[in-house]
């Protein structure tokens, strides 16, 4: 799970994101903003892997921007 914050304030931040998962004990990582967790995501997973975004819709909507960009989105 890569734990990350859209640019908004009210967003939780990473940290207290992995404070809530703890108690699951999901490998995670904690990175600043949408574009590195799927810049992060991209450069891990391999080809048959799929990549969920999950979390709000600004989360998602920024998500959308960034795959636009490396133009991901078929």
């Amino acid at each position: 799970v890569i734990l990350c914050k859209p640019n908004m304030n009210r967003a939780a931040s990473p940290t207290s994101l992995a404070g809530i998962i703890k108690v699951y004990n999901v490998k995670h990582y904690k990175v600043d903003d949408v574009k590195e967790a799927i810049l992060y995501a991209l450069s891990t997973a391999s080809k048959k892997d799929l990549i969920c975004v999950a979390g709000s819709l600004f989360t998602v909507g920024e998500a959308r921007e960034v795959f636009k960009k490396k133009s991901c989105i078929n």
